[in-house]
């Protein structure tokens, strides 16, 4: 027996070393992904503050650059590209504010009192990035109703966490297919479909590019319609005319 226990003990310590220094570095890479996030977004509103406090200057900055032949232009396409941006921020803010103030009420209908706040606001502020924010408010949710003292027995706990699944469900339901296309799409007038393959592209770059994705396209979607679409219908209509 005493032959057998001797080299157990070791296999069980290198298997309780290797168990730790995954979840330590899991623990490591998580910190890690939050202090970036952290930073960027840090780093993004710094930028955006001293761009509002410049901002009346930027025309006259962009006009005394660009050449005198295609300066009305490119004024008229700054302005359609401001206009289609703000139209999406102003969307998306009313959509964070939906997803937060509707996550916040849920969690604490179902009882979550402390932290249906806090939770709420994570789920609004991660839905910056379209269809984030449930998924992102149903994980320290899901923890609450299963590891919170208040809920005695694996019962108990399994229909606390169903309850926040239904929750977040119903909320990502809400975003995807009346919130996203409603408000946001009709804001920046861009199609859903569009919205969701610029979020498949950008996911290639990571969360950086889920953020910058969908701004990406109202860009490229105004440069498209101005550059290409609208003098080609136009000719077309030229060539109509003529016959």
């Amino acid at each position: 027996m005493a032959a057998k226990a001797g080299p157990l003990v070791p296999r069980l310590l290198e298997g309780g070393v290797d168990a730790f220094s995954v979840t330590a570095s899991g623990i490591g890479r998580l910190f890690s992904a939050a202090a970036v996030f952290f930073a960027t977004f840090v780093m993004v509103v710094v930028i955006a503050f001293y761009y509002l406090l410049e901002f009346g200057a930027i025309p006259r900055l962009v006009r005394q650059v660009l050449p005198s032949r295609i300066e009305d232009r490119a004024m008229d396409l700054l302005g359609k590209i401001d206009a289609a941006m703000g139209g999406y921020l102003r969307g998306q803010m009313i959509v964070c504010s939906l997803v937060a103030v509707i996550a916040t009420i849920g969690l604490s209908a179902i009882g979550m009192y402390h932290y249906a706040l806090l939770v709420g606001v994570i789920a609004g502020v991660m839905n910056l990035v379209p269809y984030l924010g449930p998924p992102c408010g149903a994980v320290p949710a899901i923890l609450w109703a299963l590891l919170a003292s208040s809920h005695e027995g694996w019962l108990s706990k399994l229909v606390y966490a169903g309850l926040v699944v239904a929750l977040f469900a119903l909320i990502q339901a809400l975003d995807g297919f009346v919130f996203q296309p409603r408000i946001v799409g009709k804001s920046s007038n861009l199609h859903p479909l569009l919205v969701m393959l610029a979020l498949l592209i950008g996911a290639q770059f990571g969360l950086g590019g889920m953020i910058v994705a969908v701004p990406i396209a109202c860009v490229g979607q105004v440069l498209f319609k101005e550059l290409l679409w609208t003098p080609h219908c136009r000719r077309k209509d030229a060539a109509r005319a003529e016959r």
